[in-house]
């Protein structure tokens, strides 16, 4: 009889030191806790997947190296958003971040910056050699976002290198004069090489961006 209560008092299955104790027909019985889980390999979408988000996040952080100056623009983006500048900008621009070519594969679509300023109007740009002539128009009626003293910046990318994104942070140029000269690094490449080409406005004291405009695929005449 106290045999029989010894086993009705004790647990069913219990676990100690990695090891699995059980009863099974009245007799102690023991095996491993854990079980060695067959690999199973990923899936073709499961790998592309994993390869684009590695080739967004590397580009995001390779962004930010080439561009210090954007820092504060996507910080202040992501805050409105409770993100990080990082989770910000891929958020904004993984769905154009090719996987193969680790770089921009739509750029009409790529932001180098988000804010609340008012971004170029109309804007036109020509080029002859390395020298960019930009125009554009300014808004009719004044408005906080759109400051007289406000500064051009200029991003662009070299055809060749949709994975390395460049920027002219200091222009000297103003919303106001509509109008600016900007000279860009030949870097090597040669005078015949197309340039993506964007424009931004920020604020003198870094605290204010406007959103990034697309010009277009600019070459040299």
């Amino acid at each position: 009889m106290e045999d029989d209560d010894i086993k009705r008092e004790s647990p069913r299955k219990y676990h100690r030191d990695g090891i699995t104790h059980y009863y099974r027909m009245g007799k102690p019985c023991r095996m491993s806790s854990t079980r060695d889980k067959a690999d199973t390999p990923p899936t073709d979408n499961q790998i592309k997947y994993r390869e684009a988000l590695e080739s967004a996040v590397q580009f995001s952080v390779n962004f930010f190296l080439a561009c210090p100056a954007l820092v504060p623009a996507w910080n202040l983006y992501g805050a409105q958003m409770g993100k990080d500048r990082l989770r910000a900008f891929n958020k904004e621009n993984n769905p154009v971040i090719d996987a193969t070519s680790k770089g921009v594969n739509y750029f009409p679509d790529f932001r180098f910056s988000r804010g609340d300023l008012v971004p170029p109007r109309e804007a036109r740009v020509s080029r002859i050699g390395w020298k960019l002539f930009i125009e554009w128009e300014i808004p009719a009626c004044p408005t906080g976002r759109a400051a007289p003293d406000d500064e051009l910046l200029v991003g662009y990318f070299y055809e060749s290198r949709p994975d390395s994104p460049q920027l002219v942070a200091s222009t000297g140029f103003t919303r106001q004069e509509r109008k600016a000269q900007v000279i860009l690094p030949s870097k090597r490449f040669p005078v015949v090489e197309d340039v993506h080409v964007f424009l931004l406005f920020r604020r003198a004291d870094y605290q204010s961006f406007s959103e990034s405009r697309y010009v277009g695929l600019i070459r040299s005449e």
